[in-house]
C-alpha cells in the first residue's frame, strides 16, 4: 500500500537528511491510513492541526532518537 509513495521519495529525491525521511515517512502513513478509512486525508490532518492549535498544547519533547537522527 505505501508503494506509490516510496515511489514518490525515490523520483522526487527530497529526503536529503535523515529527518527529512522519517518525516516524510509519518506524513505518508497518516495520509495512506486516512485515505484507506475512506476520509480526505488532508481533512483529517488540517482538522487535527487545527484542534491542536485551538487546545493551546505544547508539542511533545523530541526523544533522544529524534534528536540523534537530526
Amino acid at each position: 500500500m505505501m508503494r506509490p509513495s516510496v515511489l514518490l521519495r525515490k523520483i522526487s529525491q527530497q529526503n536529503r537528511s535523515r529527518k527529512s525521511a522519517l518525516v516524510q515517512a509519518i506524513m505518508m502513513t497518516i495520509f495512506r491510513t486516512h485515505y484507506m478509512q475512506g476520509f480526505n486525508p488532508f481533512e483529517r490532518v488540517l482538522k487535527t492541526v487545527r484542534e491542536e492549535i485551538a487546545s493551546g498544547k505544547t508539542p511533545n519533547k523530541p526523544s533522544q532518537e529524534e534528536k540523534l537522527a537530526a
